[in-house]
């Protein structure tokens, strides 16, 4: 898994190479323009023949820019202008902006750029740094409005997109880069849904920090991907008992349609026994043959897990319901409808339970199991995530195009975008996945991390032979894409 730092921890990394094992700040910049020449030189084709505009600010990030320009340079690209905010700055960027007056590479004031924006095939972002504290000043804002509004031009990040912090709010003025190229570790404040647009393609450079310093610098943040699950091979002597025996409750007033996508992509995870709970007439159990019904659960569970709130209405019986799943004590999914009630039931009802509760909101109903605004910076956001985890002593997975998965063991983040998952049910589809694994004995944070990661390999699978798909189809593949990954 790929660990994440913030701003201020990466920012302390630059002091301990310089302070610590005595790399001049100049190499650090010089390894980080290399690094990223290296990776413009395999995205961009043509890219000694590209006109060139680089924003520099003042501090180690203009130095970066300043670096770039004439590694670019080096390649034969006499097409390359500066524009410059101040003409003073750090020790490295005076170093550098030395170095470039000297081979004749055009520099310009950043106020004078409007007749090259129309010119410039690229834009090269080198304004603010992890250094960048908010709110912006008034003349980083013009120059930020002003690149946001140039019309098919790329825009590449050195480091980070200026204005972007761990601190700065979602709604303010970032610049927005197709592609960001990062030094060091990647930045955990890339990666909130409000953020991760403004980020592009992602590309990382070490520039010359050592492996133990960078080793050292962990939090509980991560990135893991397809070869961080953990999925048995499958046993071809195990009992149909032995692969769970999960209890999903239809929908109100007997809808059946969440439920069966739900059912039918637990089955196809692995699950060797369903059980709906809820309504039904004798026409519906026929039209779902493979799933066994019955219309309450008693106190005596024999399930393995428990699905709830898909198809439901909150309110004051379905309360009931949840309070009494809550009290039988058993591994629970909560989805959709019950989501929306868990800010009115007492806290006693999560504190008193040993067995697994997973969430599963949408970014909306996130927001409705809670009784305040949602933060909207990065730290606070995070922070009001795993206050909620603890509060309702249960694993979060918080559902939108980038998946973040809140639990006791960290933050885990997916960040694997489809905008084919942006249909009806596909939630109905993940729950049902989690659910299933929570019922074949994997822990909570397991079954989420398996869950989310299949279930989205699972679009791009269809994806090959479709763009678009409904849930039902999605369910249905499942099982192919545990056979092709395990």
């Amino acid at each position: 898994m790929k660990n994440l730092l913030t701003c201020v921890q990466l920012a302390s990394l630059d002091k301990e190479a310089i302070n610590d094992f005595g790399i001049p700040s100049i190499i650090l910049v010089e390894n980080a323009a290399f690094g990223a020449c290296s990776i413009l030189k395999n995205e961009i084709k043509d890219l000694e023949n590209k006109n060139i505009l680089i924003l520099c600010g003042k501090g180690n990030n203009a130095a970066d820019g300043l670096a770039l320009a004439r590694n670019i340079y080096y390649l034969g690209n006499k097409n390359i202008v500066c524009a410059l905010s101040r003409e003073q700055g750090s020790e490295s960027f005076n170093k550098e902006l030395e170095i470039c007056k000297k081979i004749n590479v055009k520099l310009i004031k950043s106020t004078q750029i409007e007749g090259y924006l129309d010119k410039a095939d690229l834009i090269i972002d080198a304004l603010y740094g992890t250094g960048f504290k908010p709110p912006l000043r008034k003349e980083g804002e013009l120059l930020i409005k002003q690149i946001n509004e140039v019309k098919n031009k790329q825009i590449i990040s050195l480091d980070i997109p200026s204005g972007l912090s761990d601190t700065t709010p979602f709604n303010d003025l970032t610049i927005k880069s197709d592609m960001t190229i990062t030094f060091g570790k990647d930045k955990l404040c890339f990666y909130p849904s409000k953020n991760r647009s403004k980020v592009g393609k992602l590309f990382l450079v070490n520039p010359g920090f050592p492996l133990e310093l960078l080793e050292k610098a962990k939090t509980n943040h991560f990135v893991f991907n397809l070869s961080d699950l953990n999925l048995p091979n499958k046993n071809n002597t195990i009992y149909k008992n032995n692969r769970g025996h999960i209890a999903i409750f239809t929908g109100d007033q007997g809808k059946l349609g969440a439920s069966i996508l739900a059912g039918k992509a637990a089955f196809e995870m692995g699950s060797g026994l369903i059980t709906l709970i809820g309504e039904m007439t004798c026409k519906d159990s026929l039209t779902v043959p493979q799933f066994m019904h019955e219309e309450s659960i008693d106190g005596k569970s024999k399930y393995s897990a428990i699905l709830f709130g898909n198809g439901r209405i909150p309110n004051g019986e379905n309360r009931k319901v949840l309070e009494n799943i809550l009290v039988l004590d058993k591994p629970t999914v909560l989805d959709a409808g019950a989501l929306r009630l868990l800010k009115d039931i007492d806290q006693k009802f999560f504190k008193s339970r040993k067995a697994s509760l997973i969430l599963t909101p949408h970014l909306g109903e996130f927001d409705s199991m809670q009784n305040s605004k949602t933060p909207n910076s990065t730290l606070s956001y995070l922070e009001n995530c795993e206050k909620l985890s603890n509060y309702y002593n249960a694993t979060i997975v918080l559902k939108s195009y980038i998946t973040f998965i809140i639990s006791k063991e960290g933050i885990f983040i997916y960040d694997n975008p489809n905008a084919s998952l942006a249909v009806a049910g596909s939630g109905d589809v993940l729950s049902g996945c989690i659910t299933s694994l929570l019922g074949q004995g994997f822990d909570n944070l397991q079954s989420c991390l398996n869950a989310v990661a299949i279930h989205n390999q699972t679009s791009f699978i269809i994806n090959k032979e479709k763009e678009y798909f409904d849930a039902l189809e999605l369910a249905s593949s499942i099982g192919k894409t545990l056979k092709e990954i395990v």
